[in-house]
């Protein structure tokens, strides 16, 4: 590809055509992965206040090509080319689209991440996560349309080729890329903003090392974070622990919608749209547990958290539960 398609801003690759920069993709040799973007086409349409689904494509398609690679290593952008091939990853495998609801965003950004379970990394392989227009924003300032999010095995086959280069990047003074990084197991975010896409964060088992520094483990450390790395990371995680413990929050539209936008190939019926808290609906009460009624206490937020309940005959059964966010004393 060209040089400014390598930059990979949101504003450059919506000026060319679908058309365009597939023919430029298939320069790069990747007819497998040229063909499960065009496929990717043709799989969902965008329901209305979100990026348009083929416009969302387009960038796969960029992200994802071998040439990005490359190009992201010789601008040692090492986080670049890792984005890169996971993207590739993830439309090879056919990641699954989750729309998210404002009203469920807001209530993730205020429910602290717990320590994550080892089965998290099995809920979904890959999935793109939709975000409705103008209501995430990253430290820069730069709109976040999109997350994709990588769990399981990362770096186990796919950039054994290229090792030797990120290594020297992260690892100077070792000769070959640790195997602990190579089969790392966790999660990997990938955020897609107005301003591009890249590496956002990590979350890996204790013993595994990171490419990059800002991997925190597999426990949220607001200490050492800013607020929009956390919210970002809380829809992240809060959106898989969703799926893990929450299912009845994850429903299906049951048609695809005919009046969507971003489904423009017209070639095969789009898959109907999934959603995360479609009807989700933020909760409030009138005072907070065993608290007098005649006292007064101002209106505040009480954040949600997961936790861990017994339940069943003699509560001998356990289960994780969201104890979701609740606006208390909320004004008359």
């Amino acid at each position: 590809m060209t040089t400014s398609i390598e930059k990979q801003t949101f504003s450059l690759v919506q000026k060319f055509s679908y058309k365009k920069l597939r023919e430029l993709a298939s320069e790069d040799d990747l007819p497998d992965y040229a063909k499960a973007c065009d496929d990717l086409l043709d799989r969902y349409r965008s329901p209305s206040g979100f990026l348009e689904w083929n416009e969302y494509v387009k960038f796969c398609l960029v992200t994802g090509c071998a040439n990005s690679f490359v190009a992201s290593m010789q601008a040692s952008d090492a986080k670049g080319a890792i984005s890169a091939t996971n993207y590739r990853s993830a439309v090879l495998s056919c990641a699954p689209a989750r729309y998210l609801s404002k009203q469920i965003i807001e209530s993730f950004v205020q429910t602290a991440t717990p320590e994550l379970p080892k089965e998290i990394t099995g809920v979904l392989p890959d999935v793109h996560l939709m975000l409705p227009r103008k209501t995430v924003f990253d430290a820069e300032g730069d709109e976040v349309v999109a997350i994709m999010i990588r769990s399981g095995k990362l770096y186990a086959e796919e950039i054994t080729e290229e090792k030797t280069k990120i290594m020297k990047t992260f690892f100077p003074k070792e000769r070959v890329a640790p195997p602990e990084v190579l089969g790392a197991e966790g999660l990997q975010i990938v955020t897609m903003t107005t301003a591009g896409i890249d590496v956002f964060e990590e979350f890996l088992t204790p013993d595994a090392k990171s490419w990059h520094e800002s991997n925190v483990k597999y426990i949220e450390n607001s200490k050492y974070q800013d607020e929009w790395t956390i919210r970002i990371t809380r829809i992240a995680i809060n959106s898989l622990l969703v799926h893990l413990y929450e299912p009845e929050l994850i429903t299906t539209d049951k048609s695809a919608t005919t009046k969507g936008i971003g489904f423009s190939s017209g070639k095969k019926r789009p898959l109907p749209t999934m959603w995360i808290g479609k009807t989700f609906k933020r909760q409030s009460q009138e005072r907070e547990p065993n608290q007098d009624p005649k006292s007064h206490v101002r209106s505040h937020w009480r954040r949600g958290h997961w936790h861990t309940v017994l339940f069943g005959k003699g509560r001998q059964e356990r289960r994780v539960q969201w104890f979701r966010p609740v606006f208390v004393n909320p004004p008359s």
